[in-house]
Order: C-alpha cells, then sequence, then structure tokens
C-alpha cells in the first residue's frame, strides 16, 4: 500500500504529472494508475494520447506509479477531488475489490476502467484499442 501523504515525492522526474494547490483537495478530472515507479518516453506519450482523444487537458490529470500494486481507494478520495480513475497493469484498489479487466465500475462516487499497462497498450490490436476507446467513451461520457 503506497502512501499519499506527500505525492509530489512520489513523482520526482516525470514529465507528464501535474499539480497544483495543496496536497489535498486537488483539482483533477482524473486520477491515472500505473504499475511501476514511472513511465518512460513511449508509454507518456501513449497516455498523452489517450487523454487528448478523452478530451482530457494533462493539467487536470495526477497520474501515480503504484510500484506497491495496491492503492487505498480511500486515500485517492481524501487527497484528490476526482473521482474517475484508470487503472493500467496490475494495481488493485483496495484489499477486497477485484475489478474486472476492460469494463468501467462504479463504486460508490468512483468511476473506475482497469486496463492493460501502457507497456502493452503499445502494441496492442486494433480490436483492443477499440474496446478500451468504448469504454473511455462511457468512462468520460463521450459521445460519437
Amino acid at each position: 500500500m503506497i502512501s499519499l501523504q506527500d505525492p509530489a515525492a512520489l513523482l520526482s522526474g516525470q514529465k507528464l504529472y501535474f499539480f497544483s494547490g495543496t496536497s489535498t483537495g486537488k483539482a483533477a478530472d482524473v486520477i491515472v494508475l500505473h504499475t511501476g515507479t514511472a513511465l518512460n518516453n513511449e508509454e507518456q506519450t501513449q497516455l498523452q494520447r489517450i487523454l487528448a482523444a478523452c478530451k482530457i487537458a494533462t493539467e487536470n490529470v495526477v497520474v501515480l506509479p503504484v510500484s506497491t500494486g495496491r492503492v487505498a481507494l480511500v486515500t485517492l478520495a481524501a487527497t484528490y477531488n476526482a473521482r474517475k480513475a484508470i487503472i493500467f497493469g496490475d494495481v488493485h484498489v483496495g484489499s477486497n475489490i477485484q475489478l474486472p479487466k476492460g469494463k468501467v465500475v462504479q463504486i460508490g462516487e468512483w468511476m473506475l476502467l482497469k486496463t492493460d499497462s501502457l507497456q502493452k497498450m503499445l502494441t496492442a490490436k486494433p480490436q483492443e484499442k477499440q474496446q478500451l476507446w468504448e469504454q473511455l467513451k462511457m468512462l468520460f461520457s463521450i459521445s460519437g
């Protein structure tokens, strides 16, 4: 389980992560969780493309690496005001929650979408990318 007492410390050296204000109540549209410690350039570019397709400004996104594989939803809720999350890779949001891959799930106020890692998305087949896009449209209420 990671602690988000000092989220900026988790993200040192990353280009994509945007923060403003204090560590609690951050204005964010979405939280992106991913396995590991840092995204490489290809993964960052892939994430930026996904966010752009969803018309989500990067300054409204909090991206958190989860090296332990687990983060508490209650901790995210206490730290950030976003209630939507995209989960890339094998990240668990709590000890008793099993999220299905590739489906938007609502848990309380949260809308969650768990999918393959960004690294795997780089080589995904068009059909797999289309399936992700359909779920992203549901998550962000995108028509068309």
